[in-house]
């Protein structure tokens, strides 16, 4: 089984995230996700060693998944995730880049192991997602 990685899941420390992907297989993770973690790493600071660190960390996570695009069919997704989030009574723009890599996910058909389910509530609707916890 394959399965599409949220941030959240990104930033546990490794041997939760080994003990969380147990049984899934092929691991993947939303472009919408590399650009999060760009982000990120824009914002550390001047610490140059800091920023360095963190990196270099990126460049191997990035070699260790598959990357999956956001496509047409993704922002297809995209638009059903959003009209069910807001269905639910839930804001979709505060979660836009969550709810594009739910739609990856829906686009692509496997599960969102993620550390916020409750940021997806309605999507469920579309795609599996499975809560991991964060202790």
């Amino acid at each position: 089984m394959r399965a599409l990685l949220d941030t959240s899941v990104l930033l546990l420390p490794p041997e939760r995230l080994k003990a969380a992907t147990v049984g899934y297989g092929e691991l993947a993770i939303s472009v919408a996700t590399v650009g999060e973690v760009e982000h990120g790493l824009l914002g550390a600071g001047t610490d140059w060693a800091l920023r360095f660190q963190r990196d270099l960390a990126h460049r191997n996570m990035l070699r260790l998944f598959k990357v999956l695009p956001f496509d047409r069919a993704a922002a297809r997704e995209y638009a059903k995730v959003c009209f069910l989030v807001r269905q639910r009574g839930r804001t979709h723009r505060r979660r836009a880049v969550d709810l594009m890599i739910a739609a990856t996910a829906s686009a692509h058909q496997v599960p969102l192991l993620t550390a916020n389910a409750a940021d997806l509530r309605g999507a469920e609707a579309l795609v599996e997602i499975v809560s991991i916890a964060t202790e």
